[in-house]
């Protein structure tokens, strides 16, 4: 934990490009479950050295292995990730492959290094694009570009996705550095409101009119007016100073 409410996760494995084991997603599953109790308000994941996560790690499969209980474990993790009541930030640099694709895509910001490269390439498997690909890449890019990268295997920069508005924004030089600070800033909101906010969007995503949107929305203020936060935020407001939240 970073300062009193940012959970920093870092995937350190740089001699396997961040790849991932099975024993790796569950570490991260019991993670995901942390984030409350641990008193964190918001997130941060990030890959250590070349690669932001690079997905499954190929030479820990076995032939015999159940395929559907692995990518039930993963999706698992991804779901959990995209549910947190909290601020998520990825930090992506270098490769983004496979499952590295769903956790930078299922945060609710994603700030990419301008040379990062997100690609599928399952199609030099013979495999399926999935934990999340279809779903996410298709709802931001359309479904031109989306099977360009399936069936191509076409790589896009982190400028060309931030540009397209697949991710948040690009930055050159320290990525997890700018992406800390947002992480940080986020940390210290207001963690109710925050939540009602993204769990709104979600809603339009998945198919909210206007009508049942601003309907929810007068529901989810009138929740937010009987918290702490915000009766700090408008005192601070009314006396002109700034508003010191709790998450509460």
């Amino acid at each position: 934990m970073r300062g009193n409410a940012m959970l920093e996760i870092v995937i350190d494995y740089d001699e396997r490009m961040n790849s991932l084991d099975l024993e790796d997603f569950e570490h991260l599953e019991t993670l995901m479950e942390d984030v409350l109790p641990r008193g964190a308000r918001a997130v941060l994941l990030r890959g250590e050295g070349r690669s932001f996560c690079t997905g499954r790690n190929l030479k820990g499969m076995r032939p015999d292995e159940d395929i559907l209980a692995s990518v039930t474990l993963i999706n698992r993790v991804l779901l959990a990730w995209r549910a947190l009541p909290v601020p998520t930030v990825a930090a992506v640099q270098g490769q983004c492959l496979g499952a590295g694709v769903g956790l930078a895509l299922l945060a609710d910001l994603t700030i990419v290094a301008s040379d990062a490269r997100i690609a599928s390439p399952f199609a030099q498997l013979g495999a399926v694009a999935d934990c999340g690909f279809h779903a996410v890449v298709t709802e931001r890019l359309g479904e031109a570009v989306t099977k360009d990268m399936i069936l191509t295997g076409r790589a896009l920069s982190g400028q060309e996705l931030a540009d397209r508005g697949l991710v948040a924004r690009s930055v050159d030089g320290d990525v997890a550095g700018a992406a800390r600070e947002i992480a940080a800033t986020l940390a210290e909101g207001p963690t109710l409101a925050f939540a009602a906010s993204l769990d709104l969007v979600d809603g339009v995503v998945d198919g909210d009119t206007v009508e049942v949107s601003i309907g929810r929305e007068a529901l989810a203020q009138d929740a937010a007016s009987r918290t702490h936060d915000y009766a700090a935020g408008l005192r601070a407001f009314l006396e002109r100073t700034s508003p010191r939240f709790v998450g509460r």
